[in-house]
């Protein structure tokens, strides 16, 4: 089946799924469903960020789609927004290339020299389920990078697993190992408002499914830095705001935090750089 989503055209999903495009499981109407509800979910987020500022999206003269995957958030701001205003970035090359292939928007492919990396200026920044997946050390590193590229009163909106995610360990939601690590992972999570696992080998070919396997070991080589800093992370809101503090300072405002608010799973945080004096 994973052959065929490539060129097929799914009921109530806008543009081609990829074969790699892990973020659907299977082709039922079921994950189907959910899939697109995500991406509609994503979008409203975004809407309702930019009613904080009074602002449309219409208003938007710049957004970048960071962590964009095959399109699951993207192949929804492409029927709102003109793709030529939509800048799609993701550390697995082949889904920024999907994207602009399949809805005309503008692929950033990582590099080892992130310097080197085309970003423009923009007015919107999402992050969704990113920070979810990375090391301290890694979520600083793209603190650092937003504020290079957010505009002066533009939107940074970004998710985390917050406490309701922490109750879902139990349940076995993020497998079985993430199970039996509940109770430490919460341990960690109450004493610092942070834990980080990193992801085993199964666990992350489960990501890299339908690939030849030199394929793997050619991303694996590639980017064995941002492997090491991948997994699964719990995050507070103290610990989310001290963090952001320490790389913006004063510049970004909280403008609102919404628990559970993406996919009602996901928190929300949407953050306003103040405009330069």
């Amino acid at each position: 089946m994973a052959e065929e989503w490539s060129i097929m055209q799914f009921q109530g999903i806008f543009g081609r799924i990829h074969p790699y495009d892990y973020m659907l499981a299977d082709s039922s109407s079921q994950a189907l469903e959910h899939y697109r509800q995500v991406g509609v979910d994503a979008y409203r987020c975004l809407e309702h960020a930019l009613s904080l500022v009074n602002r449309t999206i219409a208003d938007v003269k710049l957004i970048l789609d960071f962590g964009c995957g095959y399109g699951r958030v993207t192949r929804v701001l492409v029927q709102k927004v003109r793709a030529e205003k939509i800048h799609v970035f993701d550390v697995d090359p082949q889904g920024p290339a999907f994207c602009a292939t399949e809805f005309g928007v503008t692929p950033l492919i990582q590099t080892k020299d992130w310097a080197s990396i085309p970003f423009s200026r923009y007015d919107l920044i999402w992050v969704g389920s990113v920070f979810t997946h990375l090391s301290e050390r890694y979520i600083s590193k793209m603190l650092r990078l937003f504020k290079r590229i957010l505009t002066s009163d533009g939107l940074l909106v970004f998710t985390t697993h917050g406490e309701n995610a922490l109750q879902r360990l139990h349940s076995g939601d993020y497998g079985e190992r993430f199970r039996l690590l509940g109770s430490r992972i919460k341990q960690e999570f109450e004493t610092r408002g942070f834990c980080f696992v990193p992801y085993e080998d199964q666990e992350l070919s489960l990501r890299l499914k339908s690939r030849q396997e030199s394929e793997v070991s050619r991303l694996v080589s590639l980017y064995s830095e941002e492997i090491r800093n991948y997994g699964k992370t719990w995050m507070s809101k103290s610990f989310t705001v001290s963090l952001v503090q320490k790389v913006f300072g004063n510049e970004l405002k909280l403008l609102e935090y919404r628990p559970s608010a993406w996919d009602n799973h996901q928190d929300v945080f949407v953050y306003y750089r103040v405009s330069s004096i």
